[in-house]
């Protein structure tokens, strides 16, 4: 975690992807990054129907907030579109569980997924 002016920073690592935020049923935040998807619409179907079943099997890691707002960097944009395309997602201080997978719900869809989940 970095800090930022009004809160602090969640890196991610890789290439720039177009990115989106959603939370699942239970009420978690998630940050889905975009591989592939064949239009708008499946893409809306496919963020609707995350839950936390869906991150079973990925990779997790730890860390804490002190903040209530979270700003989301991507490590391979370049500082200019990072600014242009920022997203904050709010948050509770605490520590949070990451778990990042891949979600392939079908052949034209491919999402990377990182669920952060506040464990209080």
């Amino acid at each position: 975690m970095l800090k930022v002016k009004d809160g602090e920073a969640l890196v991610v690592d890789g290439e720039a992807l177009d990115t989106v935020v959603g939370r699942t049923p239970a009420g978690h935040a998630f940050i889905a990054r975009i591989y592939h998807v064949r239009d708008d619409a499946s893409l809306l179907a496919h963020l609707n129907a995350i839950t936390d079943d869906d991150f079973a099997v990925g990779k997790s890691m730890h860390f804490s907030v002190s903040t209530t707002r979270l700003h989301l960097f991507e490590a391979g944009s370049a500082g200019s579109r990072s600014h242009r395309n920022e997203i904050v997602i709010d948050a509770k201080p605490g520590r949070y569980r990451v778990v990042t997978t891949n979600y392939k719900p079908d052949p034209e869809t491919w999402l990377l997924l990182h669920l952060l989940a506040n464990e209080k």
